[in-house]
């Protein structure tokens, strides 16, 4: 959530950033542009699952250019109807006896008005830019002096032209934003959540999840909006700001949210008033029930707090076990963590659709009552949403247009975590001798649908949600980890952190990461990654022929082969490649004294031959011996022992150890 690019058109240039001068505000020390920054008033009505609110916001044109309209992603009004894009791309979910359909009302629209008297032409028309360049995000204008423009809001569908979704909102502006001014926009809205829950927001019972649940602003990039429909396949991108966000409850709620809270103040009717501020995120999202078990500690620098179901309380123990693990074996692997809270929340039993969800500084998860200790989805979730701190957050990729870029580096930081807490064996799964890896999932994927799609297309692009999954998640990760074993951990783990470093608080894409491997590895994956990335063939090598037999004497000298002291065998091995992904392989030949011989093939013919002779006969040739290759579909046929008279057994048992490989790998999914 991609683009088909060139990669050998990737230059140095990718390498340096352009830094930008940051908003100035009277929030902590800037860690990042601070592009959009808001300040909201929220009140949640429990009955009827509405969250009334005003918002300002206060946004930084960053850009050269001058911009003359602002366009917000209205997310929740995916749940209005049944002929949404997102409700047409997933019928399933259109039920007609959902309780209550979710959407953003905007009452009221209001942006700065001071002009500045000097005058540019834009499209043939001259236009005044707007004096903007002197806020403060301590002092917003007051609603009065703000000029009304309701009335200039319209829908855009830039991806499907469905007249139906309004999830995309046009603001055209009363005068032009020059470039380094920043504006203020006010809105007063009511948002209302689905019930039940619904991709990774809404109501159930008396818990309230948030999630994109306000007028949020796309990125202005390369003098255009990047402003997306909500799709069903599809997640976010947003530019980073401060947020200071009160939540009005009813008394007996407790709530959870994005950033650090003040304790709350009480009204006149018993509601608490909770004051969040949260620097340099790009994303706010929030919780509140009255159910909450709340758990709090301190790992290290950060303050944790879980918000857990009653009924799940015996499960606090194993939520910090992999949270403890996570906040100290992500900085490790990734960099340091720059925030000093993690909220942790196990969504309702009935909100499912809520669970298993990213935000900054907090994290959804979600378990079931008596989950096996053996059975760790719950602790594979917490760790993989924790990484998505980096690889949604720090490094804020477009997930619409390169979703792997997030959930694919993630998946692999999971499975490193996820080892390193629990062992190389089988992590996710360790129960009545049932052993099943995270690396078992992705290849069983990998060989299951790896052929539907390239992996780089936009999210919304792929054809099904399988095809989807395996190439944000399962596909990357599994190549991330065969450049991990290629190159050396130490090696990868220095490109990995590199990246890090380089892309924090940025928008980085395929490109930019691409460049980083080639620069610190000093080799060239451009190849690599145009095939990964722009092509869905399958990488496959196989071993299909080995053959081992004495010299023959030279007539009339020596004795037979069979009857010298120092037989010479002449040997050959052919090696077949067969699927198109073109990768150098290494071989390992074993003979019958037990020595072995290292042989290296690029990959790129679509077959290779060896011969040569050797004083011991040789047993078997093995290509990958230390199975670095992950995204190879079929390790079964990547070794062959030396061929006599067994051909058919050979073949037979091939057929067989495939079938067993397919069965394995479609169970541990």
């Amino acid at each position: 959530m991609i683009g088909r690019f060139t990669l050998l058109g990737v230059t140095m240039l990718g390498w340096f950033f352009v830094a930008l001068p940051a908003l100035t505000l009277n929030a902590g020390e800037a860690l990042s542009p601070r592009i959009a920054n808001y300040r909201i008033e929220a009140r949640l009505t429990p009955e009827t699952r509405t969250i009334s609110a005003r918002q300002y916001l206060l946004w930084h044109n960053q850009s050269r250019v001058a911009v003359d309209e602002l366009q917000f992603h209205l997310y929740l009004n995916a749940f209005r109807h049944t002929q949404t894009t997102f409700l047409k791309e997933r019928p399933s979910s259109a039920r007609p006896y959902d309780r209550v359909w979710g959407g953003v009302d905007l009452k009221t629209i209001k942006v700065q008005k001071t002009r500045t008297g000097v005058q540019e032409e834009v499209n043939g028309a001259v236009r005044e830019h707007i004096r903007a360049d002197h806020n403060r995000f301590d002092a917003p204008p007051t609603p009065e002096t703000l000029l009304d423009v309701t009335d200039r809001q319209s829908f855009i569908r830039p991806d499907d032209g469905n007249i139906h979704d309004q999830t995309v909102l046009r603001l055209p502006l009363p005068e032009l934003l020059p470039a380094g001014a920043s504006i203020w926009v006010y809105f007063e809205f009511e948002a209302t959540l689905p019930d039940p829950p619904i991709a990774r927001t809404g109501a159930a019972a008396d818990y309230f999840f948030a999630g994109q649940w306000f007028p949020k602003i796309g990125v202005w990039q390369n003098g255009a909006w990047n402003c997306h429909q909500f799709h069903r396949y599809s997640e976010f991108f947003a530019d980073f700001g401060v947020y200071d966000v009160a939540l009005t409850v009813p008394a007996n709620y407790h709530v959870g949210a994005t950033g650090r809270a003040a304790a709350p103040s009480q009204d006149q009717a018993g509601n608490l008033t909770y004051h969040f501020q949260a620097e340099d995120v790009h994303d706010f999202a929030w919780t509140a029930s009255p159910d909450f078990v709340v758990h709090e500690e301190d790992v290290d620098q950060v303050h944790v707090r879980l918000l857990i179901q009653p009924q799940h309380r015996e499960q606090i123990e194993r939520h910090m076990v992999a949270a403890r693990h996570a906040l100290r074996a992500g900085p490790e692997l990734l960099g340091p963590y720059p925030y000093d809270t993690l909220t942790i929340v196990d969504p309702h039993p009935e909100a499912g659709e809520t669970g298993g969800m990213e935000y900054p500084t907090l994290i959804t998860v979600g378990t079931k009552r008596g989950l096996p200790k053996g059975v760790r989805v719950m602790e594979a979730t917490l760790i993989h949403e924790f990484a998505h701190q980096y690889f949604y957050h720090l490094v804020a990729s477009n997930e619409f247009e390169e979703s792997w870029l997030d959930e694919g580096f993630t998946s692999y930081a999971e499975m490193r975590m996820m080892h390193s807490l629990f062992g190389d064996t089988a992590p996710m799964l360790d129960l009545f001798d049932l052993k099943v890896s995270d690396q078992h999932m992705n290849r069983a994927q990998l060989i299951a649908n790896g052929s539907i799609d390239a992996m780089a297309k936009k999210s919304w692009e792929y054809k099904s949600y399988s095809s989807y999954g395996v190439n944000s998640y399962a596909k990357p990760a599994l190549a991330l980890t065969t450049l991990e074993r290629v190159l050396g951990r130490d090696t990868f783990d220095k490109i990995l952190r590199t990246y890090v470093k380089q892309y924090r608080f940025k928008h980085p894409t395929a490109a930019d990461f691409i460049v980083v491997a080639n620069v610190v590895s000093g080799r060239n994956f451009n190849e690599f990654f145009d095939q990964l990335m722009n092509d869905n063939g399958a990488l496959d090598y196989a071993v299909t022929d080995v053959r081992s037999q004495p010299k023959p004497a030279v007539h009339g000298k020596g004795l037979e082969p069979e009857k010298q002291d120092n037989p010479v065998y002449v040997n050959r091995v052919e090696l077949r490649r067969l699927g198109t992904f073109r990768f150098p392989v290494e071989i390992e030949l074993r003979f019958a004294d037990g020595s072995t011989k290292q042989e290296q093939w690029d990959g790129r013919d679509s077959w290779h031959r060896l011969e040569f002779e050797s004083t011991a006969k040789l047993e078997s040739a093995h290509i990958d011996p230390d199975y670095k290759i992950l995204l190879d579909i079929n390790f079964t046929n990547n070794s062959r022992r030396r061929t006599a008279d067994s051909d058919g057994a050979d073949r037979l048992a091939s057929r067989w150890l495939g079938r067993w490989q397919w069965l394995l790998e479609a169970l541990a999914l």
